[in-house]
């Protein structure tokens, strides 16, 4: 029993000793820990007093600036005495350019808006006499625009204060900044004309010099006069190639008209040789028929009629003919006025082409009698050789 005793006296001893170092860890940490919330605490604190009174821009700019404040402090701008630069060259890097006091009375003016609003240039004019507010939609007085006063303005001249000459011009636009100098009690407007194009440009009798170099609406008019002649030029070739389709289209049907008329002149195969640039040479053919025909009395008709007369009824006779030829497979060689010449077994040699030749003379006579003689109205008699 008393070993048992001494045994359990040394671990309740170790359990004592090791909970005693975990409390003091946990001191420690928390120690640690509540230094640490202190330090945040106090970095917040100085950053708002009254954090429920922020806007939500107020709150954004906060969580942005938190923990930054070393860096925001060490930059302090430098201001010049007095500025270096002449009037007429701070009026030649901004030559779009008014200075208004609060009462909107025009202090300044730089001169090519005095060229396009010659109002501009008497003294003691109320800017609202010759602008009108097109953006952001706001009364125009010096406590709407100071609200407004990270918003782009746009100034619209109005019409009837232009000279009469003038008022059929399109009318000036500006867009720019305005900018207020607490010293001075007064607006400084740094804007430049709203303008898409040469065009526009043109309208309003104004140059690419007027505006000034580090302009950008330089560049965009520029752009945009490139995009302009891309989209022509785009359109031009549309146009090209819709005529060089129906170019095509007529060229096709000219060279359909052009096949039918070479097979009708010549053999199908004499034909495609001659297309493909090949020579034909002349062939020899052991026995063939050969048909000539012509109308009875064609020249006491030729004497009695109109010349379109005659063309009309061998024309409608010459056409049923060449459908004969295809029908019996034989070649039509030659018409000279009212003869018709045909032959078979040539060019493609045939052994029954006198058979062929005489089917053919009797079809001319049967398709003979549905033409009528322009003179007598009696039907057109053939005679075959």
């Amino acid at each position: 029993m008393h070993h048992r005793f001494v045994w359990r006296e040394e671990q309740m001893g170790k359990c004592f000793s090791i909970t005693t170092r975990i409390e003091v860890v946990c001191a420690t940490l928390y120690q640690a820990l509540q230094a640490a919330f202190l330090k945040m605490k106090e970095k917040y604190l100085n950053v708002s007093a009254c954090p429920v009174k922020k806007s939500h821009w107020d709150v954004v700019r906060s969580i942005v600036m938190f923990g930054k404040g070393h860096l925001m402090n060490t930059f302090e701008p430098i201001y010049p005495e007095r500025l270096w630069i002449e009037e007429k060259t701070f009026c030649n890097a901004f030559p779009f350019h008014i200075v208004f006091d609060e009462s909107l009375q025009v202090k300044q003016a730089r001169v090519n808006i005095q060229k396009y609003v010659p109002g501009l240039q008497t003294q003691n004019i109320q800017l609202d006499e010759y602008f009108s507010i097109i953006h952001p939609q706001v009364t125009f007085n010096i406590f709407s625009i100071r609200r407004f006063i990270n918003s782009q303005f746009v100034l619209k001249t109005r019409r009837e204060m232009m000279p009469v000459a003038w008022q059929s011009r399109t009318t000036l636009k500006l867009q720019g900044q305005m900018i207020w100098m607490e010293s001075m009690w007064c607006m400084v407007y740094l804007c430049s004309p709203k303008l898409r194009s040469l065009q526009e440009l043109e309208e309003l009798n104004m140059h690419l010099s007027d505006i000034a170099p580090n302009d950008t609406t330089r560049d965009l008019i520029l752009l945009n006069q490139q995009r302009l002649a891309e989209i022509e030029l785009s359109n031009q070739l549309e146009r090209k190639k819709e005529e060089l389709q129906v170019l095509s289209k007529h060229l096709a049907i000219e060279k359909k008209k052009t096949e039918t008329l070479l097979y009708a002149m010549l053999p199908k195969h004499v034909a495609n040789q001659l297309r493909e640039g090949k020579k034909v040479a002349a062939g020899e053919f052991k026995s063939c028929t050969i048909l000539f025909s012509d109308i009875v009395t064609f020249t006491n008709i030729c004497t009695a009629c109109e010349p379109i007369q005659i063309v009309n009824v061998l024309n409608s006779m010459y056409s049923k003919f060449d459908r004969l030829t295809s029908v019996h497979a034989v070649y039509k060689v030659e018409t000279i006025g009212d003869a018709y010449m045909v032959v078979g077994g040539v060019p493609v040699p045939i052994g029954n082409h006198a058979q062929r030749v005489a089917n053919f003379a009797l079809g001319m006579r049967i398709s003979a009698k549905e033409v009528t003689n322009p003179v007598t109205g009696e039907p057109i008699q053939v005679e075959s050789n």
